[in-house]
């Protein structure tokens, strides 16, 4: 208690690093003490500390699994990492599982697996997303490409008709219409 006094002092008097040493010593102490990791945590990924941040929230994750937090933490600080696609499709489907209405983390995951039910997950969300419309079209097109189908080129041309509807998308695609 006395230790945990000393580094929330240090951390309200402004002596970040006299706070950072002392909460070292504490999570030393006593490995479970997760209000302190988490304070930890967000000092070591506000002072650019990536794999003891990364480290800490893996282990606030692990005594949380159901903070959302904790997941888009990981997210970013493993994709800083450099960690694998898998381990980042991983995380992203955890959050999904989480808030299954969030649009970014659906997007993302779409973005890395190509799946069309994520994509159609998306535009259930949101019809005119310029991106989720973008990658029907591609995935269309991609289909077209393979088989020759007329019937995928023209579906192709429609979703890149709807992505142009978007400003951030129209100019790509009016080149894949083109």
């Amino acid at each position: 208690d006395v230790q945990d006094t000393v580094a929330k002092l240090a951390l309200y008097t402004g002596d970040e690093d006299e706070a950072l040493q002392k909460m070292e010593e504490l999570i030393q102490m006593n490995p479970d003490d997760f209000d302190t990791l988490g304070r930890l945590a967000d000092m070591y990924r506000r002072q650019g500390s990536t794999q003891k941040a990364f480290s800490a929230y893996q282990k606030l994750h692990g005594n949380d699994p159901g903070n959302y937090l904790y997941l888009e933490y990981l997210l970013n600080l493993g994709r800083s990492l450099r960690k694998s696609t898998r381990y980042q499709k991983q995380i992203l489907r955890k959050m999904l599982a989480l808030q299954g209405d969030n649009l970014s983390v659906l997007e993302q995951l779409a973005d890395m697996t190509g799946d069309m039910r994520l994509v159609n997950r998306g535009l259930k969300l949101d019809p005119r997303n310029g991106k989720l419309l973008y990658m029907k079209g591609t995935h269309y097109y991609d289909r077209w490409k393979d088989s020759g189908s007329k019937q995928d080129s023209v579906r192709a041309l429609q979703w890149f008709g709807k992505a142009r509807q978007d400003p951030q998308w129209s100019g790509t695609a009016k080149r894949m219409i083109d």
